[in-house]
């Protein structure tokens, strides 16, 4: 007697629970292999990479928007008892994948029914290039992959068994998600149509909006971490928010100034639409790009209030990379992830259809069908994605740090303007050597304080610009101000690489046109671009070109005319440049010497006509905050007589040598005596930034005497006292009498004469931004107003 139908059903719907538990935990694991056996296995130099494999171990803040919730669980997985801290961290990438794979299975299955086809195309997603080039490293994207898949499934399975507690866990998830990454911003629209449409009561319902609020709370959280750490001063502190307005700055101040979210859709619409659609197509190849549209149409068919919904979410979260600038890739990772739910929809639906219709009769060929097709979506990434992704055999910045690192001595610098370098250093510093007492920098003022003290070893492309020219910070300034400082007749050289116009102004693009310039630079985002001109020459003389997706490269030879100018170049110049999808290249190469101080933003060089000496060498870097702290600014010293640029050499002591009539610090030319610590030079004094300044000066052999006249920023209840360290020891303490401008009398000590440049820190007894006193937009941390500063008998 055969069994009764619903048992047989029962027993069917079992088995198939069964199979797909195991499909998933199967999924997962061999993702994670795959993962692991292509994992970067010690510290890499490219992008942020190197400073995540270090920022949990030391509980550092990173670049904004800080990620405190990676940066914590980070903290976890640093403490694997395996390997070295770097590769922890970039299995924790990979774990993270491989979840999130499995989540994505499970909701593939929640929309297909079909175990194989769900499995395959969860695989074919995480052997997805720009997916798996994320998976083997250390970086944030994995795991807000896992947040943007999990709050999808959960909300699914709420629609589908009507249980709260899916859309709870939603609501949840979704709030957590934000402590890793801000883009979660972008699922919002999504998500408030499919509550809408499934239940929209829940709008009104007690319960939801309290674990709602609950989980804005437990979202917001980990941002807790930054504001405590900040204070705690870790040795990786970007921005340092230690204050809840400093804060809030740093996690939206990109985005309310329009440096990063500036709505570059509207602005370049051609470029960045093609260039998406060259991303989808390297993604799911021209046939899955068939497939996601069969799994749109057959969903909207099906299904309609889903199709809208993941829809919606695509179309929301691609707003993010289409708008940002730069054009990151790695943000469209979610948005792929979505639309691997419609090859997922696809593939199945065109199985289910021979075996409903077209093949039905032939008996087995729909199975024979459905395999193939899972070992296409399967294999082809898998096999054509291998060895663009291994990262296995990759130990060259490992090699290099130890080849730095094990000849140095305590107190050494070791300076490299290259990103990638420069956190690889810092990873070793920081993981492998803490023991060693060193300072990794990219700061021009490390260097100089550190001249005729500390040895100096350069690393990097830029190690050959350090060979030639000494650096020195330059005011932080525009690119017009610059500039106009230029004398006339001067040869301007100039390169962009990487984010080159940010911050840009109109006064900028006019400050060009005095060089000859004719393209407005603003419309030049992660563009190629060179402008060799003459100070002073006619617009449009130049010799000028822009672009996007090409290599730029100009060779100029001696006696060859710059473009209509009427003036020849006195030396060989080489001028390179590149956009994005020509490697980000930007370099000024003047008689074989690279004089390109760093690797983003402008570029620039100032030529002698008549000798070919290069009078000055600066960056603009204009795209990573250096008009706030001035991170990456350099340029060759020297020292101005009316329209003419004398270079000066620093490693003669004449040159910190103070004019007998004090450092007047509203003189553009007391920048070379600065340090750390202070804010831009304004017409009649400086301000200080931050809690201490640093001079670096050549005290006078007969010096009794520091006079500073000075004025502390006023704040009512506080009295400011400055106290004055020389060669970092001798500390004395004055205190200002009222709020006016006034002299403040320090005694040199005698053993105040080292060989060597003498250094001066100025503490204050607080610095404060008035944001933070008066609610003004100003955020810098103002203590004291310089005037001038001189030495007596």
């Amino acid at each position: 007697m055969p069994a009764p139908k619903s048992l047989t059903s029962g027993a069917s719907e079992g088995r198939k629970q069964t199979a797909a538990l195991w499909a998933s935990v199967g999924v997962w694991l061999f993702s994670l292999t795959v993962y692991v056996l292509t994992l970067l296995p010690t510290v890499g130099a490219s992008g942020d990479t190197p400073k995540f494999q270090f920022i949990s171990a030391i509980l550092g803040i990173p670049h904004p928007s800080g990620y405190p919730l990676y940066i914590l669980l980070g903290r976890v997985f640093s403490w694997l008892p395996v390997a070295n801290v770097a590769w922890r961290m970039d299995f924790m990438s990979a774990f993270f994948a491989a979840s999130t794979v499995f989540v994505l299975f499970w909701t593939a299955l929640a929309l297909t029914r079909n175990v194989l086809l769900s499995a395959a195309s969860s695989l074919a997603w995480a052997f997805a290039g720009l997916f798996w080039s994320q998976s083997v490293i250390a970086e944030v994207y994995t795991l807000n992959a896992l947040f943007v898949i999990s709050v999808i499934l959960f909300l699914i399975l709420w629609e589908k068994r009507r249980q709260q507690r899916f859309l709870h866990l939603a609501m949840v998830l979704y709030a957590l998600g934000f402590g890793n990454h801000l883009s979660m911003l972008f699922l919002l629209p999504a998500w408030i149509y499919w509550v809408w449409c499934v239940d929209r009561q829940v709008f009104t319902d007690r319960r939801t909006i309290g674990v709602g609020l609950s989980s804005v709370i437990a979202g917001a959280s980990p941002y807790a971490y930054i504001l405590i750490r900040a204070r705690q001063r870790p040795p990786h502190c970007e921005s340092c928010p230690d204050t809840l307005a400093r804060l809030l700055n740093y996690l939206f101040r990109p985005m309310t100034e329009g440096t990063s979210f500036n709505f570059e859709l509207f602005r370049h619409p051609a470029e960045r639409l093609l260039h998406s659609a060259d991303l989808l197509q390297g993604q799911f190849y021209w046939w899955g790009i068939l497939l996601i549209v069969l799994g749109v149409v057959i969903l909207w068919l099906r299904d309609r209030k889903t199709a809208v919904f993941l829809l919606t979410a695509v179309l929301c979260l691609v707003m993010w990379p289409l708008n940002y600038v730069p054009h990151i890739i790695v943000f469209y990772i979610p948005v792929f992830l979505v639309l691997a739910l419609f090859v997922a929809v696809g593939a199945a639906a065109g199985v289910d259809y021979l075996a409903e219709h077209a093949w039905a009769r032939v008996r087995g060929l729909p199975k024979v069908v459905g395999w193939a097709l899972a070992a296409l979506l399967v294999c082809w990434p898998l096999n054509r994605n291998w060895w663009a992704q291994d990262q296995s055999q990759n130990r060259a910045a490992e090699r290099l740090c130890q080849a730095v690192f094990d000849p140095l001595e305590p107190g050494s610098v070791v300076y490299s303007s290259d990103r990638g370098l420069r956190y690889a250093l810092s990873y070793w510093h920081y993981v492998q050597r803490p023991q060693l007492e060193v300072e990794v920098t990219s700061r021009g003022d490390a260097l100089r304080s550190a001249f005729g003290r500390r040895a100096i070893h350069t690393v990097g492309a830029d190690a050959r610009i350090l060979e030639t020219y000494v650096l020195d910070p330059p005011p932080i300034e525009r690119l017009s101000a610059m500039l106009r400082r230029v004398p006339e007749g001067a040869i301007v050289a100039i390169v962009a690489k990487d984010e080159a116009s940010y911050g840009l102004s109109g006064e900028d693009v006019a400050a060009l046109r005095t060089v000859g310039g004719s393209v407005d630079l603003r419309g030049c985002w992660r563009c190629g671009y060179i402008l060799v001109g003459v100070k002073g020459a006619e617009e449009g003389t130049a010799f000028e070109v822009s672009g996007y997706r090409r290599l730029w490269s100009k060779h100029f030879w001696e006696g060859e005319w710059i473009g209509g100018t009427g003036v020849r170049m006195p030396v060989s110049l080489l001028a390179r440049s590149a956009g994005l999808d020509a490697g980000n290249v930007g370099d000024l190469i003047v008689d074989g010497v690279s004089v390109s101080p760093l690797g983003r933003g402008l570029n620039i060089a100032v030529i002698d006509p008549e000798t070919g000496a290069v009078l000055q060498t600066t960056n603009r870097d204009t795209a990573v905050g250096s008009q706030v702290d001035g991170a990456g600014l350099y340029r060759v010293v020297g020292r101005r007589e009316g329209d003419i640029i004398i270079p000066a050499d620093p490693s003669r002591l004449d040159y910190w040598q103070v004019p007998w009539d004090g450092i007047d610090f509203g003189d553009p030319d007391s920048r070379r005596y600065m340090g750390v610590g202070w804010g831009v030079v304004e017409d009649w004094g400086t301000w200080s930034d931050g809690p201490e300044s640093t001079l670096h000066v050549l005290i006078p052999p007969d010096a009794g005497r520091v006079e500073l006249t000075a004025m502390p920023f006023a704040i009512q209840g506080l009295a400011q006292a400055v106290e004055l360290c020389v060669n970092e020891a001798s500390c004395q303490t004055v205190r200002f009498e009222g709020e006016q401008v006034q002299s403040l009398v320090f005694q040199v000590p005698p053993q105040a004469d080292p060989e060597g440049v003498d250094r001066l820190d100025f503490r204050f007894a607080y610095a404060k931004s008035p944001h933070e006193v008066s609610g003004t937009p100003d955020m810098r941390n103002l203590g004291v107003w310089f005037v001038r500063l001189r030495f007596s008998p």
